[in-house]
């Protein structure tokens, strides 16, 4: 992965589309969470950006990392897309915002290549269940808040048509090692 070949766009209200507000930024730098496994496991890195954004207007905020253990059946919000627009028309259509629920870690011990690999229990790894079966819950490194604050990222693309819990990456355990990054 080449970060300098990547741009990112801030504050666009949709994806492929052009908006006065929307700051079009390049990566200076990326450093990868140095045990990562696409898809499976510590699925995180850190970029730093080629120039300042601004945090104007309502679609660009800042969030704190979550500091506090989650209760099984704690509800959540994840970022989605409407299912019924299709996935080639998932890009034109608005971000929405979908609850998630936290379950017991067993629920995402499935017989497939990703959860095979996952242990009993994972402090780097969090199970949620989607609660609205029109939306898809997220995509690559989509975010999940429970009570405002940052929780997971999503590990890898998600498949949408399956409504059984999923692993996120569980943010909070990296922090010491985002701490370090970011000073």
């Amino acid at each position: 992965m080449n970060a300098r070949r990547i741009k990112l766009a801030f504050c666009s209200p949709q994806p492929d589309t052009r908006d006065k507000r929307e700051q079009v930024v390049s990566i200076e730098s990326m450093v990868v969470y140095p045990l990562y496994e696409r898809k499976k496991q510590d699925d995180l890195a850190v970029i730093k950006l080629g120039r300042i954004i601004w945090f104007r207007g309502h679609h660009l905020v800042s969030v704190s990392i979550g500091s506090y253990e989650l209760d099984v059946g704690k509800d959540c919000l994840a970022i989605g897309w409407n299912l019924k627009a299709g996935r080639r028309k998932m890009k034109t259509n608005p971000l929405l915002v979908v609850n998630v629920e936290i379950r017991p870690f067993e629920e995402c011990l499935k017989p497939n290549d990703f959860q095979r690999n996952a242990q009993a229990a994972s402090e780097y790894l969090m199970c949620l269940r989607n609660t609205d079966s029109h939306i898809c819950m997220s995509d690559i490194g989509g975010p999940i808040f429970c009570n405002g604050q940052l929780y997971g990222l999503a590990l890898g693309s998600i498949n949408c048509s399956v409504q059984d819990p999923i692993f996120f990456s569980y943010v909070p355990y990296y922090n010491s090692w985002l701490e370090r990054l970011i000073s």
